[in-house]
């Protein structure tokens, strides 16, 4: 199991707290649920069907399923969508910017213009770059935090197994001197 899953390739603790490139931040990444994660969900959807009062056939539940997945990433804090709209912005900024002054008085009107949108569009940058900043901080911290839940249910699933394989060995072993037992239960 260790081998198959992909974020397990290293030791767990040096996983949980590496940060990774942006690319692979900004893809949802792989996530494994627990049985009681997928309980509980199943438990959420099955009481909001309930509450809305939609018949239960596989048809309708796939498209409430769907319904109820959409509206949670719509409520997730969309780091392109927070580009797109910067983007934006800057376009709506450069083409208003634009502009011919014709005489004097008009050019050192636009001059103390420009200086004003300079600074305006610095403000802007400057927010624009924290903004990013942030988004990327929040998504770093959210994949650390999906991460370790994880990778600790992961853990504690080997740490379970390993020890049904050791007490199994030991009942073996022990099982070997006892008296009375058949040889084929040796």
């Amino acid at each position: 199991m260790m081998r198959q899953h992909p974020a397990v390739r290293g030791r767990i603790r040096v996983l949980e707290k590496t940060v990774m490139p942006e690319e692979i931040l900004m893809s949802g990444g792989h996530q494994m649920k627990s049985a009681a994660q997928k309980r509980k969900e199943r438990r959420e959807v099955q009481e909001k069907m309930r509450r809305s009062g939609a018949d239960a056939t596989p048809e309708t539940r796939a498209a409430f399923v769907e319904r109820l997945r959409a509206k949670k990433e719509l409520k997730q804090y969309q780091f392109t969508d927070l580009l797109e709209e910067v983007k934006r912005e800057n376009e709506a900024t450069a083409s208003s910017s634009k502009g011919t002054p014709g005489d004097d008085d008009e050019h050192e009107e636009a001059a103390a213009q420009d200086e004003v949108t300079r600074l305006l569009e610095w403000r802007r940058e400057q927010e624009r770059q924290a903004a990013i900043a942030t988004a990327r901080h929040v998504r770093e911290v959210g994949q650390r935090i999906q991460r370790s839940k994880s990778l600790s249910a992961l853990a504690k699933r080997i740490r379970k197994q390993s020890q049904g394989i050791k007490r199994q060995m030991e009942q073996r072993r022990e099982s070997r001197f006892k008296p009375g037992t058949t040889r084929r239960a040796r």
